[in-house]
């Protein structure tokens, strides 16, 4: 529990400073780190035995998803996630010595994990909002209460 609260202090220290005075641009950039770190421990759960191709899957896949998301129209974010199922669907079926009976499971771990993990973009867009930083801190408000 120490750890968590000293990891809690240092992260506001950091984290209000940017998200009041730094703007879209600090959420971005925060958001891009923080989906990198999160995305570091879901394939060390989710893949356990094959971890480091799984992040480098993930994090391109994550990377095609949030490019989307910031610098794309808002409509441009469901064809790159569609285009993604497929490329996906044929990473784990084609990659060598993958086992096929577990490839429904690979595809079903790998979009779960980029789509759960993608969701954190939506704070670009509600800083992006007027009043975008009032919403922001109700959504980490609830979150930290939570």
């Amino acid at each position: 529990m120490t750890t968590r609260l000293l990891a809690a202090g240092v992260g506001l220290a950091v984290l209000l400073p940017a998200l009041i005075f730094g703007g879209v641009i600090a959420v971005e950039i925060i958001i891009a780190v923080v989906s990198v770190v999160v995305l570091t421990e879901y394939a060390a759960m989710a893949f356990p035995k094959d971890r480091n191709a799984a992040f480098a899957w993930l994090l391109v896949s994550w990377s095609v998803v949030y490019g989307a998301w910031l610098y794309g129209p808002l409509v441009g974010v469901g064809p790159a996630f569609g285009g993604l199922v497929l490329c996906t669907l044929v990473f784990v079926t084609m990659r060598p010595g993958n086992d096929l009976s577990r490839a429904a499971d690979h595809t079903g771990r790998y979009l779960l994990g980029v789509g759960w993990i993608a969701l954190l973009s939506s704070f670009v867009g509600l800083r992006r909002l007027d009043d975008g930083l009032a919403w922001v801190f109700l959504v980490l408000v609830i979150s930290w209460c939570g």
